[in-house]
């Protein structure tokens, strides 16, 4: 490809504006004089830029003054004739726009490349405070697109058992037991009694777990010119991103929350239990039967594994031992070439950011959400809002969003079965402590 500068009107070219052509066709119209080469070097880029750039904010000056004297208000939008006709700018694509940008850097500006600077592009869509020198921008078409993690709750609190509250506190009664040594439900005696012998007497013991509303917000301004100039919607993009930062919030409280201003999580509940592991810094084999022998046999079906990926290489190493060897207990028996289990004792393993790194207690959990209580405000769900007024001095516009809630185990401590001195519960996690004596 050749650039060249029109001497005449020929056909659809037009004398001095210049186009890129093939290399023979620019070599005849060369030949017959109706044409002449152009060679731009990066210096005469620039400049070419900048005087676009200029012609373009001179015009957008005049039509503000004008608008002024006219005590109109003015709605300057350069190009935008062209960006409704085709807000791509002629590109096919956002690699061939890249293309031309870099044989622009060689002094070869090509056809589509030169409409777009010529019909303001680079002017009507600057960026703030930035690109002085009138750089090309990428069409709207090709950045309209906003590129974000997905945060992943891991599906946390629909596991747990969700109470719709109507006020701001609802106290639940539960069944108080802790032992099953000598009786059930907290007190509930069965007695051999014999023939004609009077019988003996025994209760139930009852709590309340109370659930308060808490409240998680987020708050926003942003400013008149960045929601008038950006091609991202700014709204739509908070309204999913807000509740998708309340909702893992709200899922690391129900592993993590400590109860202070907040609500109780797994890990610091009174009645979860929490395993010595053999080896400091790691999970090995034997930690997982010591955890999977705590859990209360009832809630095997619903118990869910969650870990920090940072305990995957103690997990995908770990080995029975058999004889004088092992054999790999988490990794599929060809190895490497297959996918990693997603279960471990029959149940889900969920490696999560929320779980505590490795080493740390918590940093593989085993629990039964159903056995925490989830407290929603009845009908609330997300909060979102906004409003110009909150700060209309300062021309921005505040967004929000919140919700409100309350988690806890219902479970005051764990449970002594009838026939052992291990306590069990629906939640387990391993600790951080080691144990003095390898696991059984």
């Amino acid at each position: 490809m050749s650039n060249i500068r029109m001497l005449i009107d020929a056909g659809e070219r037009k004398k001095d504006q210049e186009y890129e052509v093939e290399k023979v066709e620019a070599e005849a119209l060369m030949k017959a004089g109706v044409a002449e080469e152009v060679k731009l070097d990066k210096e005469n880029l620039s400049a070419s830029i900048r005087s676009l750039v200029e012609d373009a904010v001179r015009e957008t000056t005049k039509e503000v003054v004008k608008g002024l004297k006219t005590d109109k208000r003015v709605n300057i939008v350069v190009g935008k004739d062209n960006a409704e006709d085709d807000p791509a700018g002629g590109f096919a694509y956002a690699g061939e726009f890249l293309k031309d940008v870099w044989k622009a850097g060689k002094g070869v500006i090509s056809e589509k490349l030169g409409k777009w600077v010529a019909a303001g592009k680079t002017a009507g869509h600057m960026s703030e405070g930035d690109d002085s020198q009138g750089g090309f921008l990428v069409p709207t078409q090709f950045i309209a697109d906003l590129k974000m993690n997905t945060i992943i709750d891991d599906g946390i609190p629909g596991r747990c058992t969700t109470i719709h509250m109507q006020t701001n506190t609802v106290s639940i009664p539960f069944v108080n037991e802790t032992s099953h040594a000598t009786s059930v439900y907290g007190g509930v005696t069965v007695y051999r009694t014999g023939e004609a012998q009077q019988k003996g007497a025994s209760k139930p013991t009852f709590g309340l777990c109370t659930l308060t509303l808490h409240k998680l917000t987020v708050l926003t301004y942003v400013s008149d010119e960045l929601m008038e100039d950006s091609p991202i919607s700014i709204e739509p993009m908070f309204r999913k991103m807000f509740p998708e930062a309340l909702q893992f919030t709200l899922a690391d409280d129900i592993l993590n929350g400590t109860g202070a201003g907040m609500g109780l999580g797994v890990i610091p509940a009174p009645a979860t239990i929490a395993i010595p592991r053999t080896t400091n810094g790691t999970i090995v084999w034997a930690d997982i039967i010591a955890m999977w022998s705590r859990l209360y046999a009832r809630s095997a079906g619903n118990a869910v594994w969650f870990a920090n990926n940072d305990t995957f290489p103690s997990l995908a190493t770990m080995r029975q031992v058999v004889g004088t060897g092992g054999v790999p207990v988490y990794l599929p028996a060809n190895g490497a070439s297959a996918t990693p289990y997603g279960t471990l004792m029959g149940r889900p393993l969920i490696l999560t950011e929320l779980a505590q790194t490795v080493g740390v207690s918590g940093d593989i959990i085993l629990a039964d959400l159903s056995q925490m209580l989830l407290g929603r405000k009845q009908g609330a769900g997300v909060k979102f809002g906004s409003s110009i007024h909150l700060r209309f001095d300062y021309d921005e516009t505040a967004f929000k969003a919140e919700i409100r809630y309350d988690c806890q185990p219902w479970w005051p401590a764990p449970l002594t079965p009838r026939y052992s001195a291990n306590t069990v519960s629906p939640f387990v996690i391993l600790d951080d402590a080691v144990t003095t004596t390898t696991h059984q």
